[in-house]
């Protein structure tokens, strides 16, 4: 009997039981299932038990699939382990996560998640994900715990870390403003919004209600801190008293005028005239509703809430991402005729480079490499990726990462943006 033949029943078996799970509430944290084969530590389980004969061909599928790109290409063994993996060492260590994980769960949005603690730091190991429903079926990555947790909580399966972070649920990710910024930007490093500034190599990142200038150092890590971490409202007064002091999900340079910035925090939006260098910025239109000046995004995941956003290196073009969501929006600087041009579609629809690793799933913030418009910086909980973004094709390609922002931005180091 031929790999292929053994196959079959076992595709048509889960498919089966993917169905009948599809087809059943689940609530937030509960059961759906039990896995002989798994030992949670927090309560999570996956949806279907899988025998001895499916854990390894699950196992082989997994590493086929990611070994080339997680291992050879991006060097994860490396730069997890500091030292290199080969191919069975590889499928042993999947096999290894899904008989024996650390923790595990079954996503509410399809398949089963499996995390084992790799190497010596406990907020590090391997994720592998099996789901039948996708074509590729399985796949496995080296990553950090706050990867695990953050996908834990977009199934509606809170965690303690997730809740310290701020990570809201389902779709979402962003603090929610009743929380302190401060304490839980210090506590939880990351970057919630960041924009390319018209001054050369300067990018503005935000945390909270932190915000700091940065003279980026791109092919480089020479990169420093200009001015902050401070107070948003010290450094952009205009905001004061508004939403926006408080934290900024999103921002983006306008299309229209490179001193201009759209920012955005939950359902509400502003363009600021930021005037870099000095403290005297101010508030050209907003703060309102995001549909009464992008009146396309009426009806879409965007009305309520951007994570993250991009200008593009094509004329007037934004991505907009959400959740794990993204949509190409025509802007009309100065009017309200902006129209989407693709999406709203999943993030590896139009990023297939992006697929198997953290920003699949969600996207913190995104900034225009100083050095090349058609490069760009993706953020996301503690990473952060090069990614040259390819503009209306999908033929990008990651150029540098997924690793710690700490490594690619030291000056961030000890700051409310890097660990």
């Amino acid at each position: 009997m031929t790999k292929g033949t053994r196959m079959r029943p076992f595709k048509r078996r889960i498919r089966s039981i993917m169905l009948v799970l599809a087809a059943l509430p689940i609530a937030a944290g509960s059961i759906v299932g039990t896995a002989g084969t798994a030992v949670s530590v927090n309560g999570f389980q996956p949806a279907h038990t899988l025998t001895s004969e499916e854990v390894s061909e699950m196992a082989d599928l997994a590493a086929g699939h990611s070994y080339p790109k997680h291992v050879h290409d991006q060097n994860e063994c490396q730069n997890f382990l500091g030292r290199q993996c080969n191919f069975a060492e590889w499928r042993d260590m999947i096999r290894d996560t899904i008989t024996h994980p650390t923790d595990s769960y079954a996503r509410r949005y399809g398949g089963d998640v499996y995390w084992r603690t790799t190497g010596d730091s406990q907020l590090q190991g391997m994720i592998v994900i099996l789901n039948p429903a996708n074509p590729d079926r399985s796949t496995a990555f080296l990553t950090t715990y706050a990867y695990y947790q953050n996908d834990a909580t977009r199934s509606g399966l809170a965690t303690g870390a997730a809740a310290v972070c701020g990570i809201s649920g389902p779709g979402g990710k962003k603090r929610s403003t009743d929380q302190s910024p401060a304490s839980s930007a210090s506590s939880c490093p990351g970057i919630d919004a960041s924009f390319r500034s018209s001054r050369k190599d300067e990018v503005y990142l935000f945390r909270g209600n932190q915000y700091a200038l940065v003279k980026s150092a791109p092919g480089t890590t020479d990169d420093k801190i200009i001015n902050g971490p401070k107070a948003i409202a010290e450094g952009w007064p205009s905001l004061k008293g508004t939403v926006f002091e408080n934290g900024i999900d999103a921002a983006v340079q306008s299309p229209a005028n490179t001193e201009e910035v759209y920012l955005f925090k939950g359902d509400q939006y502003a363009l600021v005239n930021y005037t870099p260098g000095t403290t005297g910025d101010k508030i050209i239109n907003g703060p309102k509703a995001i549909t009464e000046g992008w009146p396309s995004l009426k009806g879409t995941v965007f009305e309520k809430g951007i994570d993250a956003a991009l200008r593009s290196s094509r004329k007037d073009e934004v991505y907009l991402f959400k959740g794990d969501q993204y949509a190409l929006v025509k802007s009309a600087p100065g009017t309200t005729d902006d129209k989407i041009i693709n999406g709203p579609k999943a993030i590896t629809e139009g990023w297939p480079s992006l697929k198997g690793t953290v920003f699949e799933n969600g996207i913190d913030a995104a900034v225009q490499s100083p050095a090349n418009t058609e490069e760009v910086y993706l953020f996301t909980e503690d990473q952060y990726v090069l990614v040259n973004y390819a503009p209306g094709t999908t033929d990008d390609k990651i150029i540098n990462g997924p690793k710690l922002i700490a490594e690619g931005w030291p000056s961030l180091k000890g700051t409310v943006f890097a660990s």
